[in-house]
């Protein structure tokens, strides 16, 4: 909007300049209709410019707050495998020196 809203002052200036400069641009009746209707309704175009950027916003906020809660499951998922992963591995330390006990007594 910004870039738009450049573009369009500098044609305006530039219309304006090329026919005598503000006084002579009225005088001559360059004011047209159509004119005075954009000068009208830019206040709400500009207002619509900022609803869409507001939404553009929301949206991009919604999707980095998916991706938080999805990393948040991800991390959860995979601390409750390492502690399984522990847990099983000194399950099995433990087999194994009761094995060790049993042949040492054979």
């Amino acid at each position: 909007m910004k870039n738009e809203s450049l573009i369009a002052q500098r044609l305006v200036y530039d219309a304006v300049n090329l026919s005598g400069g503000p006084i002579q641009f009225v005088q001559n009746g360059k004011i047209t209709r159509t004119l005075l209707q954009y000068a009208r309704t830019s206040h709400q175009r500009y207002h619509e410019s900022l609803a869409a950027k507001s939404d553009i916003e929301k949206n991009q906020s919604g999707v980095e707050q998916e991706r938080k809660r999805k990393q948040q499951q991800f991390d959860e998922v995979e601390e409750k495998r390492r502690n399984l992963l522990a847990e099983y591995k000194f399950q099995a330390h433990e087999c194994d020196k009761q094995l060790q006990q049993l042949r040492a007594n054979l």
